[in-house]
Formats: C-alpha cells, structure tokens, sequence
C-alpha cells in the first residue's frame, strides 16, 4: 500500500538551461528536456550529493532513465515516480496479499521452505486462513529451490490469485493443506500490546508496525496503562518496522525517555550547502503539525532506566531513529539482527506551478541524520546487543506470544539486568535465501516534514 506523505514541497523551478550564457533554451512543456530540467534543477538545490551531479547530463532521455544517470552510486534510496502510474511503485506480498515471508534452507533437512513471517490483521490472507509460522512449501504449484526464491517472488506479486501449498504446525505435527488468496487491500495495523508478570516485576511490551500519523495519540493509552500497571521493563518491537514519519519516532521516544522535556535535543539533520544543518528538540519534532500536545506525551511516558529493541534486517528508517536518537538518555538494549541502516531522510517534491507542468514527482535524499550526542554514520546498520535470529526455531509464534524466540530472549535479559550478562548466539540453523520484508525495506525511506 502506498503510504501518504504529508511532508510535500511545492517546488517551482525555472525549467530553462543553456549551453552558451547568451543562448538559453527554452524547451517545451512535457519533453523529455522540459521534465528532466525540472528534476535537475530540483535535485541541485536539495539533493544530499548535489554537488557531485553531472554538469552537463543528456536531457533527452525518457525521465526514469535520466534520474539514474544522475543518482550518486552510493544512493540507495532516493526515487522518482508518477503518482497516478502504479507501474510507478513497488509492488509487495504485503500490499498484495497482506503477508511477509521468508525462503529459508535447512541444510541438515535438505530442504528449501518458505516461512510466514507475519500476517496483517483483515487482510485476504488473513481471511484464506494463512498464519505466521506456516510453512509455504510452492508457490502456484512451483516448489521453492536454492536458485527460484527471487523469481517466485516476482511470480506472486504480479498474480492476480496465489495458490499455495502450506505445512501448518497442529499439535507439534505438521499438517499440508491448500490456501487461494485472492489479492486485495489492506489497511492500518492495529497496536499490539502485552504485559507480562515475571519474578521480578511487570513488563510491558508493545509492537509497532509503522511510524505513521497519529501513531503516539494512539500509544499514549497503552503506556498510561503501563504506568498504572507499574511496569518495571519496557520491550518495543520493531523487527519489521520499516520506519514512516521522523515526527512519530520523536513521540514515540519521548514516551520513553526518562528525563527530557519539549526543549531536549532529539535529532540533528545535515544536508547539502541550501540545506545545511539543522538541530530539532524532542518537542518541535514530536508536535511540528499542531496535532499533538507534548504535555500529554509527557504525561503518559514511563521513566525507566532502559528499554530493550526487538530488531531484525527489515527494522530501517524512523525505527533506526528511535534507537539511535534514545542512546543519549538512556541504555538501549536491542536483540534480534543487525538493522536495515538507513541513516538518511527525504521529502517529496513536486512542481508547484498553477496549472502543473510537471506530473513526476521526486523522493530524494536530502539529510544524514544523527543523535543529540552527535552520534550517526550507520548506513551498515545497528548491530544488536544481543544476536538471536527468530528463525532459529520454528514454528513462529504470534506477535506478542511470550513463547516467541526474540521476546523470549528480552524477558530472560530483563531478569539479568543487574549482572549485565549478555550473550551473543549466532544463527547457524537455517540459512536465508530471500526475504520478502527485506525486500520491501529498501524501498522505504525516512519522512521529515521539512
């Protein structure tokens, strides 16, 4: 599902150039030139890597292809697309179908298996049956091998109908039965939230799917219910969450950090020479829209010493921000995998003439981000405290499960917090070939609102 920005920048830029100072041109409007003009132009004023575009680049060339021809190689992220084409955005099991999944091959078993990972609430394959932990043995009939996980894939985002074959977990046993899913839409997740009684204390624990609008007015329930609960250990869950708006990460963390107010520094953005550097407080970033009150944040936030991460390699953009963006006030204690390592925001830009010109649009990167303490640079990813990959034993349980293997290793580290004993377990029982959450996650990218 395409998610809906609110940060837009009405861009209206000359789309005029020369070769010779005396001798402009003037192209005409929907041309390759006009359209590519507009995007060069744009890209020079905010592009992140502006100062190394090309010169002189080819104008003539149909838009797409001219946006790579100057998108900096080390540039992930950044995209160009027409709103109105859906050839334009990424297609996804999710969006598709409502379900994630990864190929997986157990070497000791000889097989190549793909597990469901996560399954949205009201979704067609929700209501087909499928469940997280299920086994996918084929896809419309073609069994997964070490070689087809990727073309598979393909296979299933551009059907119309999926046909597949599962093994379901009964009673430690496995069961095979048929699936059809039908594709359709999905919508907003719902919060998932859980307090579990250990020896020694209560422990709330909350997962998030997405950082999108109204996501910390809808938390503030759940953590004054932890507060009245008197909970002594917070666990968020953000193994798939892909990231979404900067603003929501701000109040969101600011339901956790002990000690801060509306003028404590969250987030440092630094762009290109137009852009320079910025600093936001936890406040200015959490409430830029009017919407929310950062009293009220501040009424319902816990005040614990240290919060523990669930992370896997979809865990990217505003997550990321979460957990760096705390590291200054507070022990951050993240188990799971390494992250995405999306160390960068953007904002979309559209032309803003009356009547428009230009249809395109363009999400580039703009910013690098860092924390209050200055600290950044983790394009590579955020590596745990704590390594444990979930697949190591199967079957997966359900989101909030106490049995699940990552909130089963951050509830046996809360009961160790004294000692600080942490291990690290490396996966060595399944080896992962495709992962349809990965995939998606390098599509997205961080939201700022300017």
């Amino acid at each position: 599902m395409r998610i809906l920005f609110r940060a837009i920048l009405l861009v209206m830029l000359p789309v005029i150039t020369s070769c010779k100072k005396d001798a402009p041109l003037i192209y005409d409007v929907g041309t390759n030139e006009y359209i590519n003009t507009w995007i060069l132009d744009s890209m020079r004023r905010y592009y992140f890597w502006s100062e190394n575009l090309p010169a002189d680049p080819n104008l003539n060339i149909e838009p797409n292809g001219f946006f790579e021809t100057i998108r900096n190689e080390t540039d992930r992220f950044s995209r160009l697309y027409l709103p109105n084409d859906p050839s334009s955005f990424e297609t996804s099991s999710r969006s598709a179908f409502g379900f994630e999944y990864a190929v997986i091959e157990q070497p000791k078993e000889r097989s190549v298996l793909g597990v469901v990972k996560l399954v949205l609430k009201d979704s067609p394959a929700e209501r087909a049956g499928l469940k997280r932990g299920d086994l996918i043995k084929s896809i419309n009939g073609k069994a997964f091998t070490t070689e087809n996980a990727n073309s598979l894939y393909q296979a299933l985002i551009n059907s119309q109908t999926l046909n597949l074959t599962t093994q379901i977990f009964v009673s430690g046993e496995t069961a095979e039965q048929e699936i059809e899913i039908q594709k359709g839409w999905t919508f907003e997740q719902p919060l998932v939230s859980r307090i579990y009684t250990l020896n020694t204390g209560k422990v709330g624990y909350v997962y998030i799917d997405h950082f999108s609008f109204g996501l910390s007015t809808s938390l503030q329930p759940v953590f004054k219910q932890f507060k009245n609960e008197h909970i002594n250990a917070l666990i968020l869950d953000l193994r798939y969450n892909l990231g979404g708006e900067v603003s929501e990460a701000a109040g969101v963390s600011a339901l956790i950090a002990p000690d801060i107010d509306f003028r404590t520094a969250f987030i440092t953005y630094k762009g290109n020479k137009n852009g320079g550097t910025r600093d936001e407080t936890f406040g200015e970033a959490a409430t830029f829209d009017g919407y929310i009150y950062f009293d009220e944040l501040l009424h319902a936030k816990l005040n614990l010493p240290n919060v523990y991460v669930l992370t896997t390699r979809s865990t990217a953009s505003a997550a990321e921000v979460v957990i760096n963006c705390l590291k200054p006030y507070m022990e951050v204690i993240t188990i799971g995998e390494k992250t995405m390592g999306k160390d960068l925001a953007s904002f979309l830009i559209k032309d803003g003439a009356f009547p428009q010109q230009v249809a395109w649009e363009i999400q580039p990167i703009v910013y690098k981000l860092y924390n209050s303490a200055g600290s950044g640079d983790y394009g590579k990813g955020l590596s745990p405290t704590l390594t444990v990959n979930e697949l190591d034993e199967l079957p997966l349980f359900e989101i909030g499960d106490d049995r699940d293997l990552l909130i089963k290793a951050a509830l046996n580290q809360v009961q160790k917090t004294n000692d600080k004993v942490y291990r690290t377990k490396t996966s060595s029982h399944a080896v992962v070939r495709f992962d349809s959450q990965s995939s998606r996650a390098s599509q997205s990218v961080i939201l700022t609102h300017k």
